[in-house]
């Protein structure tokens, strides 16, 4: 049929770009993180990534730093949304941030 050429031609462009979004975060997960201390800060009702995902991801990447001599820390909060912790509680995000910077700078 003519259509399945003119589709495929349609989509190429999109399937080309989540094939790049998909190996930016592969190498996200695999490429070791900067030495310096990292701070996770995410929301058990995140609809976006799923906690264990984030767990999953600070685990792997705090072991990394550990065995560098590099501190990490990981805060989870009970609610919040997809990157909406600051706006649903700014007093509490400031300070955990400001804490963990005092702490480590």
């Amino acid at each position: 049929s003519w259509q399945a050429p003119v589709v495929k031609r349609a989509i190429a462009p999109l399937l080309r770009s989540m094939d790049t979004r998909q190996q930016a975060a592969w190498h996200a997960w695999t490429a070791p993180p900067p030495l310096v201390a990292h701070l996770f800060l995410y929301s058990s009702r995140d609809q976006v990534v799923m906690p264990h995902e984030i767990e999953a991801f600070a685990t792997l990447h705090s072991a990394r730093l550990a065995s560098a001599g590099v501190e990490s820390k990981t805060e989870r909060w009970e609610t919040g949304e997809h990157c909406g912790l600051l706006r649903q509680n700014p007093a509490k995000y400031t300070r955990q941030v400001l804490h963990f910077l005092q702490t480590h700078l």
